[in-house]
């Protein structure tokens, strides 16, 4: 049976991302982007060019991000928000 989906039900099941992206982004996110700041002054001097570091470094936080994003969703499937949980159900063919 499904429920009706509320603003109610759709805001537990947005905060329950929101809030752990927002603390790994406080907690994780900032250290790195630092570290990854720090590489980008040191490098050049090494020669290699910061035209090249930069979309390089940018592209593995991307990637990074999708990554913690992803654990992060799965992590909401199946477990209870209040009243309901988000479960997976297959279609039906008809």
């Amino acid at each position: 049976m499904e429920l009706e989906v509320t603003w109610g039900r759709t805001f537990r099941v947005w905060w329950a991302y929101a809030w752990r992206i927002i603390g790994i982004s406080l907690v994780a996110f900032y250290p790195c982007g630092q570290a990854a700041i720090l590489f980008l002054d040191v490098l050049p001097t090494v020669g290699v060019p910061v035209w090249l570091l930069k979309p390089l470094v940018c592209l593995v936080g991307i990637l990074i991000v999708c990554l913690i994003s992803l654990i992060q969703m799965k992590m909401i499937l199946g477990r209870k928000h209040g009243d309901f949980r988000v479960v997976l159900l297959p279609v039906h063919a008809q």
